[in-house]
C-alpha cells in the first residue's frame, strides 16, 4: 500500500510541475486592454518584490487598467497615477507619460520603482492569467482581474 500512495504522490508532483512549469503563451490571441490586471510582482534583476496589498489608500492600488483613448491608470499605494500607452503590434507596448496625479502621502520603495520603471517597458507576454510587463533587466507580473 505505501508503494501505491508512494507512486500516487509522486504522479501528483510531476503533473503539478509540468502544469506549472508549462504555460502557454497566448499573447497574439488575446487583446489585454479589456481587462483589470493587478500587480503580484515586480524582479529587478535577480531580487523579487511582492506586492502586499494591506494597508492600501483605495481598492484599485496596484490595478493596471487600460481605457479605450489610450491612457491607462496604475495607482500606487496611496496616489492615484496615469499616463498614457501604445500597443503597435501584440507584444510590443510602450507608456509614457505616467505620474502621480495626487499626493496623497508618500508611497513606499515598490511605488518609486514603478514610476521609473514604467516608462521603460518595451514589451509584453501573457501566459495563462498573467501579463508580463517587460523592460531591460525587469518584469513586472500582473494576474488578470477581471
Amino acid at each position: 500500500m505505501d508503494n501505491m500512495k508512494s507512486k500516487f504522490i509522486i504522479i501528483l508532483c510531476v503533473l503539478c510541475f509540468t502544469n506549472v512549469g508549462c504555460q502557454k503563451d497566448i499573447t497574439q490571441e488575446i487583446d489585454i486592454t479589456p481587462f483589470v490586471w493587478e500587480i503580484n510582482s515586480v524582479k529587478i534583476g535577480h531580487t523579487m518584490h511582492r506586492i502586499e496589498n494591506q494597508y492600501y489608500f483605495n481598492a484599485e492600488s496596484y490595478k493596471l487598467i487600460f481605457q479605450q483613448d489610450g491612457n491607462f491608470q496604475l495607482n500606487t499605494s496611496v496616489n492615484l497615477a496615469m499616463g498614457n500607452f501604445v500597443i503597435e503590434q501584440r507584444g510590443i507596448i510602450h507608456f509614457y507619460g505616467y505620474q502621480e496625479i495626487t499626493e496623497v502621502g508618500g508611497g513606499n520603495d515598490t511605488d518609486k520603482e514603478l514610476l521609473k520603471l514604467i516608462p521603460q517597458v518595451t514589451s509584453y507576454k501573457v501566459k495563462s492569467q498573467r501579463l508580463h510587463l517587460c523592460g531591460d533587466h525587469f518584469e513586472i507580473v500582473l494576474k488578470k482581474n477581471s
